[in-house]
């Protein structure tokens, strides 16, 4: 009786042979959404403290991590958020986001961060 099982295929592959993230991948991309929300809430930066993290999934893996963030629904009177410059002032607190996600994550290297910003939710 052989009870030497493989460890190493513990995601499931899909149609299109991408993998499914294991429960570990699943469980930092919530801790990191988690503590990305908090932070954009208290960052001083107005602009990132109006952005809501969406969603975040290994891309392709969790050495590299996408993050999906949405903006606050502007007021009625005000014009649409160009993404660009949401993606200027992710770009200029990159730094300091990803030292708080290596600060809130029990891993040896912080996940590289990558933004993309939809629209909010109505």
């Amino acid at each position: 009786m052989n009870h030497h099982t493989s460890s190493h295929n513990r995601t499931s592959p899909v149609s299109d042979g991408a993998e499914l993230p294991g429960r570990k991948a699943l469980q930092l991309c919530h801790q990191v959404a988690e503590t990305l929300d908090e932070i954009l809430a208290e960052c001083a930066d107005p602009l990132l403290q109006g952005l809501r993290v969406v969603d975040v999934e290994p891309a392709p893996d969790v050495s590299r991590l996408l993050v999906t963030v949405a903006l606050d629904e502007p007021a009625e009177d005000t014009p649409p958020m160009d993404p660009r410059r949401i993606h200027d002032h992710l770009a200029k607190a990159a730094g300091h986001l990803r030292s708080e996600v290596a600060g809130a994550i029990t891993r040896k290297r912080a996940p590289m961060l990558v933004y993309r910003i939809v629209p909010a939710a109505s």
